[in-house]
Formats: structure tokens, C-alpha cells, sequence
């Protein structure tokens, strides 16, 4: 990634560098640095990352994002010339929008799904493995900064990037469809994770829920289709079956499907 592509996606101003410069890869710790790498000082645990800048760069970084706020900018711009330096508005802000340019770059299709939707999407992501090697990514109200990193490791093998909610939290169910914007989304019960979704300013075009669920009486929003899926979804010529297993699997197929692959 050059820093042109870095100003683009953070909204940021490139304070120093060449803009053609490239960087590969994205750290948060100064214990995780690579040769030419990204460094994104985040306020972790309240330790607030810009004061690892100096030894993030001293191990190699090829750059670094500095929030305005910090006041670090001018002092890393004089004690570390040739180094990129981008500031921003707010360091976790700009990794996540970031992490979306990137999943955009690459073309990877997102999938979020809500609390209790780890069955249908470890089905489905065995389903896709046929195809490419989807992305599972486990994300929580404390970890979208880890949810955004394994998104910025996407590439053309992966196609698609599955995103599971652990938990019921709207505010982290709204960032983290801000960031993926996602094709569509598996809903196994209503909630306010579930509703973050529907009234995102950028909602999956397709939901889907199982029938006969509390997740079937979501409320219909304008450019959203709500899919149930019942024991035949995806016409599969197997057993219907019951039960919560059948179940799974009929939403993983009626997903891989929408997703334009072959379900079994």
C-alpha cells in the first residue's frame, strides 16, 4: 500500500514521505513490527500507542498514522526524515476505514452474522472452501481493531470475508458493518446487534434468518431483503431433516447460494 492510498482511505494528510513509497503490512504494537511496515498507535488498555512511535520506527516501520490530537506529529516529522507520516483525525477511526479501502481493493464479499450465527457461518465457510479459502473472523466490542487488522491480511485467495458478532452490542455491530459494508447478513435471533444492522446507513442488501424464529419478525427496511429460510431452502435433493443442526445448514446453503457458489 503507497501513502497516496493511505491518505485516501483515512481521510488523512500525508505530513511526510514520498507518496509513492510503499509499506507492507499493518501492526498496533511496537513488539509486532516488520520490516516496512504501518505502525497505528492505538490507545489500548489506556496505554496510548504514540508513545511507541519512536521505538515502532527504531525496529523498522516504514511508517506511522499519528492522530492530530496526540501533538506528536511534528516531532516524529523532524526526528525521523524519509519515514512516512500521515496524521489523522483518530488512529482507530482511521484503521478501521483502512481496513474497508482494503477489503474494497481487493474485492472480498463480507458476511456479517449476528450473536449464535458461528454454526451457520462455519457451514458455509466449508461450503466456500471449495471455491477459495474464506476469511472467519470472530469480532467483539473490545477487538475491532484485531477484526480490522485480519481484514487488511485479505488477498484474491480468500473471496470472501465472514464476520461473526460474539456479542449483542449495537454500537459494535453498527462500526463493524461501517467498515466491512456487507453483502449480507445471517440473523439467528432478534436483538440489538440484529436491529444495528437493519438501520445501518449502509445495510446488507440481503438477511437472512431461519424460519419460524423471532429473527422472521425483523422489522422490512427499504433496499433490504429479508430471506427465510425454511428445511428446503436452497433446494437441496437431501433430507430435509429438523432440528437446529438442519436448520444451520439450510441457512449456510440458502447463504452460499446467494453467493453465487454451489451448495451441496
Amino acid at each position: 500500500m503507497i501513502p497516496n492510498e493511505l491518505v485516501k482511505a483515512t481521510s488523512g494528510r500525508l505530513a511526510a514521505g514520498s507518496a509513492l513509497t510503499m509499506l507492507n503490512g499493518v501492526c498496533v504494537s511496537a513488539a509486532t513490527v516488520t520490516q516496512g511496515c504501518l505502525f497505528v498507535p492505538l490507545t489500548l488498555n489506556t496505554a496510548d500507542g504514540h508513545r511507541d512511535i519512536d521505538a515502532a520506527l527504531q525496529k523498522g516501520a516504514g511508517g506511522v498514522l499519528c492522530a492530530r490530537s496526540s501533538g506528536k506529529t511534528a516531532g516524529v516529522v523532524k526526528k525521523w526524515p524519509g519515514k512516512i507520516v500521515v496524521e489523522v483525525d483518530d488512529a482507530l477511526e482511521a484503521l478501521l476505514n483502512l481496513a474497508c479501502y482494503w477489503r474494497h481493493k481487493i474485492n472480498a464479499c463480507a458476511v456479517i452474522g449476528s450473536p449464535g450465527s458461528e454454526p451457520v457461518l462455519s457451514r458455509a465457510r466449508e461450503m466456500l472452501t471449495a471455491e477459495k479459502k474464506p476469511l472467519h473472523v470472530r469480532c467483539t466490542r473490545d477487538s475491532l481493531h484485531t477484526a480490522a487488522l485480519r481484514l487488511l491480511e485479505l488477498n484474491a485467495n480468500h473471496g470472501w470475508v465472514l464476520l461473526e458478532l460474539a456479542e449483542d452490542c449495537a454500537a459494535t455491530a453498527a462500526r463493524l458493518c461501517a467498515m466491512s459494508m456487507p453483502a449480507a447478513a445471517v440473523i439467528t435471533a432478534d436483538g440489538p446487534a440484529a436491529r444495528a444492522l437493519l438501520d445501518a446507513p449502509d445495510p446488507p442488501a440481503a438477511v437472512f434468518v431461519p424460519a419460524g424464529a423471532r429473527s422472521a419478525s425483523l422489522p422490512g427496511r427499504t433496499g433490504v431483503k429479508i430471506i427465510v429460510c425454511d428445511a428446503d431452502c436452497g433446494k437441496t435433493k437431501q433430507p430435509s431433516g429438523s432440528g437446529p443442526e438442519s436448520a444451520h445448514l439450510s441457512m449456510a446453503r440458502c447463504l452460499v447460494r446467494y453467493l453465487g457458489c454451489d451448495a451441496p
